[in-house]
């Protein structure tokens, strides 16, 4: 193909509705870094997907393997709108100024060696020291489609309606970019016109906790992002012998670590957005081993409970008899109907209006707070224990926790997360670790941890009849000066995670239930023994990891939960 070529009218039509029709057209030309010349762009199926996405969603997040062409491809879809749907108002993001002239640069190139059908307007402005490019409007004046080439730093004051972030997943202040050049495209992605692409890699040393939730988030619907995810197989001329060589070389060159392998060329979602093993308090590999995703029971305050569907309607299954066990149609969630064997939550059911919210009998005496969450209900048998970390309860403020664990094997089995001033979070924690037959609680003894343990203390001794209840003191309390609670600093840092990590290493069965408390533990750094920060620019503020904080302490509390001589319970 030719500058010179001719094309017929239908094709142009054909070109001008479908971006994917241009992409394939054999007219386009991008530039191969290998061989340093400018090839016709023959597009892989993931690439056709991605540009599918595009032109069909406003907003598209795409977390990618190292050269699969994405970058192109968005370029490709900048290019189409500039030609066929002007005036287009466009604007390219990269980790530098210089690396998003660059990708103008190569936009650039793409349009001067179109065949001349395709090429209606002339270029009008090329600054590539302030980073612009136009071309003349299709009524003939020099204002035209245009697009912006700006760093990070850029970007307000301007109205859009086609942006690429490109290299998203490594850019710091992402969330403060996002904040920033939103508005200008908000407008046109509401009339349908609007188009964000966010591209890149997920660097595991930055950590940008936005552009991974961007993607979580849109696998799941909730975001209002579509999410795609490309694998290292996503280009044809890779296969599995292939991938064993990358693996084994970069292994080799990381020190043993497969964290840049991960990073670069990941299998699935979960390899990319995993933390970094290296530098982990706690290993994925022991993470994995005592993590079992469990859908709780209650979930807010709200039961959510197991149901099945017989020919009578619906019932809980604790509450069926034998004689109506003969009469089940199956088991209703969200897909469908399922073995009567399992029974599993209720997400959605065909028929709501005979949809008889299932009661499990312990849940009437729960405390139906809209900040706690169960997996298992408390069983008359069980000891269970409870820890805490206290928190300020203010907006900005991290959550305040309680956790509860069966005492004898330490399995999370309810907790208690969000903003509550101590007060409020101990008045909570009390009736929580009563209904777990009384637990013993161990706190965070901290500046917040004080007001909570004297305001817990409040509400033991107005129910002075229940007796069982206690705070477990410290390991630095003695008979003649108790102090109650873990007393937070650096070293009772390292012993706590240390104490969970040897207490998980022997259980030989899984002890966290929740992913959010998963997800907290398996962020801990070595070093800091904090959850990274997030990426907000200069209002940098640590992660929350009370969750993470409240269950590592598990451990601690079930060994110091023993009377000693000298001491009192109140």
């Amino acid at each position: 193909m030719t500058t010179n070529d001719v094309i017929s009218k239908e094709d142009l039509l054909l070109y001008k509705q479908s971006p994917i029709a241009f992409a394939k057209s054999g007219h386009v030309r991008i530039h191969d870094a290998r061989t340093k010349r400018w090839v016709t762009f023959e597009p892989w199926d993931i690439q056709l997907n991605l540009l599918h996405a595009i032109h069909n969603n406003g907003k598209v997040a795409c977390l990618k393997s190292r050269q699969l062409g994405v970058t192109w491809v968005c370029l490709v879809y900048i290019l189409w709108r500039c030609i066929f749907d002007p005036v287009a108002h466009c604007a390219i993001f990269s980790l530098t100024g210089r690396e998003a002239k660059e990708a103008a640069k190569r936009l650039r190139g793409m349009y001067k060696r179109l065949p001349q059908q395709m090429r209606p307007y002339r270029v009008t402005k090329s600054d590539s020291v302030n980073g612009i490019w136009q071309l003349s409007n299709p009524d003939g004046s020099d204002e035209g489609s245009i697009v912006y080439s700006l760093p990070i730093t850029g970007g307000e004051s301007l109205t859009l309606n086609t942006v690429l972030f490109d290299e998203a997943g490594r850019v710091k202040g992402y969330e403060d970019l996002l904040n920033r050049v939103m508005p200008a495209v908000e407008d046109s992605i509401n009339n349908g016109t609007g188009r964000v692409m966010a591209v890149g890699i997920y660097d595991k040393k930055q950590r940008n906790k936005m552009f991974a939730q961007q993607i979580r988030d849109g696998q799941d619907g909730v975001n209002g992002w579509t999410s795609l995810f490309f694998p290292w197989y996503g280009r044809p001329d890779r296969n599995i012998e292939w991938f064993k060589a990358k693996k084994k070389e970069m292994f080799e060159q990381n020190g043993y670590s497969d964290d840049a392998r991960k990073q670069q060329y990941p299998s699935t979602i979960d390899e990319a957005l995993s933390p970094p093993e290296s530098g982990m308090r706690i290993s994925g590999r022991l993470l994995k081993k005592i993590y079992k995703e469990t859908r709780p029971l209650v979930k807010n305050g709200n039961y959510i409970g197991n149901c099945i569907v017989t020919k009578a309607g619906i019932l809980n299954d604790k509450l069926i008899s034998e004689k109506e066990r003969g009469n089940l149609l199956g088991v209703w969630d969200n897909s469908g109907y399922g073995d009567t064997a399992e029974f599993e939550t209720v997400i959605d059911c065909p028929f709501p209006d005979h949809l008889w919210r299932p009661i499990h009998p312990a849940y009437d005496g729960m405390p139906k707070y809209p900040d706690v969450t169960i997996y298992e209900f408390p069983e008359e048998d069980k000891e269970y224990i409870a820890t805490a970390d206290p928190a300020q309860g203010t907006p900005s403020s991290d959550n305040s926790v309680t956790m509860i664990g069966e005492k004898a094997t330490g399995r999370q089995v309810a907790f208690l997360c969000s903003k509550t001033k101590p007060s409020l979070h101990a008045q909570r924690s009390y009736a929580l670790c009563k209904y777990y037959n009384g637990a013993s609680i161990l706190p965070e003894r901290n500046n917040h941890g004080f007001a909570f343990i004297d305001s817990y203390e409040f509400e033991i001794a107005k129910e002075s009849s229940y007796s069982e209840m206690r705070i477990i003191e410290g390991k630095d309390s003695t008979p003649t000066n108790i102090k109650m609670g873990w007393f937070t600093s650096r070293k009772a840092k390292e012993e706590m995670y240390h104490t969970f990590v040897e207490f998980a290493s022997a259980s030989s069965t899984p002890i966290i239930l929740d992913k959010q408390t998963r997800d907290e533990l398996e962020t801990i750094d070595a070093n800091t023994l904090k959850c990274p920060p997030d990426q907000k620019g200069a209002n940098v503020r640590e992660s929350f990891d009370d969750l993470a904080v409240a269950m590592a302490l598990i451990p601690c509390a079930i060994e110091l939960d023993k009377p000693r001589v000298g001491a009192t319970t109140i």
